[in-house]
Order: structure tokens, then sequence, then C-alpha cells
């Protein structure tokens, strides 16, 4: 059986339970854990400052019992120049998977190396096609987990038209017009924006992170997940494999969606290429289920990937 730590700076606070990395896999073991012991100040200073800190700051267990895994897999967002330095030193025999599930450009501002890190035998894996061809990156897919089926709700009355949580990013004119769109026919949206904003149609009253199943939740009484994604995005992001698995519509301005295996017009609105004056239309049609794969996209399937 292949022990696997999984390190992806996932908070408990937006999913108490890390359902997202839970598998259903016998033949593996996988392990959810913290790159670094704690978030206090003085742990966050340390892990930036020289190796004698990053040690004193880095999770015990990623010091003193590294050797008794086969694979670890870190999100980028966690990674740390000297951490992983340290972590090979500690087993050179480790397998270090750095998986990228954001475009390389946002890594960069955090000081992530690629040269430093090649240095100590570390793979690198993305999301993103188009930085697989540029950097010479492994590709593996975005996910999701069919463990959330057990936690939201199974029917739900419609009560929005599109529902949307993130980061704005420069995005707020899609959601300006949608927002318009929807009063034009009294309809309501659940736009919730992080950090809270001061658009009237933002639901983030309390500036604070809503939890990932109260959002699946609010999507389950919503016609449309929206995803807006950034002009250098050339990969699938979460919110389309949210839409796929919970059975509902799509609204995107991801144009290469449509090169996908699950794409259908019936259930994905391309914004920018599509007409606007054909989305009542689109809302107004069933969802039409009939991609019969999803379990490619599932999290055992996104680990298996690893190994293929």
């Amino acid at each position: 059986m292949k022990r696997i730590l999984l390190c992806t700076g996932e908070e408990e606070s937006f999913d108490n339970e890390l359902l997202m990395f839970r598998s259903y896999n016998n033949e593996m073991k996988i392990e959810h854990i913290a790159m670094f012991k704690n978030n206090s100040k003085l742990n966050k200073i340390f892990r930036n400052l020289g190796e004698f800190f990053v040690k004193k700051a880095i999770n015990d267990i990623l010091k003193e019992k590294i050797d008794g895994y086969d694979v670890i897999i870190f999100f980028e967002c966690v990674v740390k120049n000297k951490a992983i330095k340290i972590i090979r030193e500690n087993n050179p025999n480790l397998r270090i998977i750095i998986y990228f599930r954001n475009q390389f450009s946002y890594s960069k501002k955090r000081n992530l190396s690629l040269k430093f890190l090649k240095k100590y035998d570390c793979e690198f894996w993305s999301y993103n096609k188009k930085d697989c061809e540029n950097l010479n990156f492994k590709y593996n897919s975005q996910f999701w987990n069919i463990n959330y089926y057990k936690k939201i709700e199974k029917k739900s009355s419609i009560l929005y038209n599109f529902c949307f949580l993130g980061r704005v990013k420069g995005r707020e004119k899609e959601l300006i017009e949608l927002e318009k769109f929807s009063k034009q026919s009294n309809k309501e949206n659940f736009f919730y924006l992080v950090p809270k904003t001061e658009y009237n149609f933002d639901k983030n009253i309390s500036d604070k992170y809503m939890s990932y199943v109260d959002y699946l939740n609010i999507a389950q009484k919503s016609l449309c997940i929206v995803d807006l994604v950034s002009s250098k995005n050339y990969g699938l992001t979460l919110r389309p494999l949210e839409a796929q698995f919970l059975k509902k519509k799509l609204i995107t301005n991801y144009k290469d969606i449509e090169k996908y295996d699950f794409y259908d017009k019936n259930n994905i609105f391309i914004l920018g290429k599509d007409s606007i004056q054909l989305l009542q239309n689109f809302l107004e049609t069933a969802y039409i289920e009939n991609f019969k794969d999803l379990d490619k996209y599932n999290f055992d399937s996104w680990i298996f990937n690893f190994f293929k």
C-alpha cells in the first residue's frame, strides 16, 4: 500500500472535514497534513527567514517521520523553497510532487523558484495546459469529490438565477451584467464576493469566507453556477466540475470549455461567444444529463493520474 501525504493549504474553516481529499481507494493511504506547525504570527515570520528558522516552523512530521511515506503532494500555494530542501534531506527517496492549482505567474509572486526546487528532484504538475506546454510541467486536470453528495441537500427549490463565490479579480463587468439581466426578470442572484465589496448585490455581509458545503447548498438552489476566469487561464477550474457533478447549468467566460468532453451547448453558456439574446432561452431549457464519465474528474482519479 502506498502511503501518500497531501499538503494543500486548505483550511478546515473552509471545509471542516476536508472532504475534498477523502479517498475510496484501498490501495493507497492518503493523509492530509499542514506544511507548518501553526499559523501564529511568529511561525509566519519564521517560515520566510533562513533555513534555521524554517526548521523551527515546519511540521514535525515532515522533519522526523517523513521516511515513512512514499509520496508527498504539495499544492503550490504552500511551498517554501527552503522547506522543500529540508524535507528532501530527511528522505532522499521520497517522491515530491508540486501541483499547480493556479497559473504559474501567481506562484512567482510568492518567490517559488523552479530552478531551486529542481535541485531537490521535485516533479511539477499543473491544471493549466499552457503552463504545461511552456514550462514542461505534467498535466493533471482539476478535480471534485463525490464525498460531498453525503453533505448537501439532494433536492432544493430554485431560489436564484446565478450563484458565484470567489474573488472579483477584475471580473466586475460580467457580474454586473448578470445582475442587471436577472433584475429585468425580477429574479435574484447569489453573488458572494471575497473580500467583501461595496456592490449592493454582494451577499458577503460579515467579510468572512463561506464554508464550502454551505456554498454547495446555495448552488443546489440556483439555476446556474457562474465561472469567471482571467484571460490567462488555460485549464479547467473547479466551477465547471461543480456544475457537472451537481447537474447544474454553467455560465462561463472560459471559451476553451467547448473542447472538454462534457461540453454541451444546452448546459453551458459561454460569455463573449454565445449571444446574450439567447441567455433567457438557455435558462428556460432543462439540464440534459448526457455525460457518463464523471469518475475521471473525481479525486481518486486525480490521485491515480500521478501513478500512470
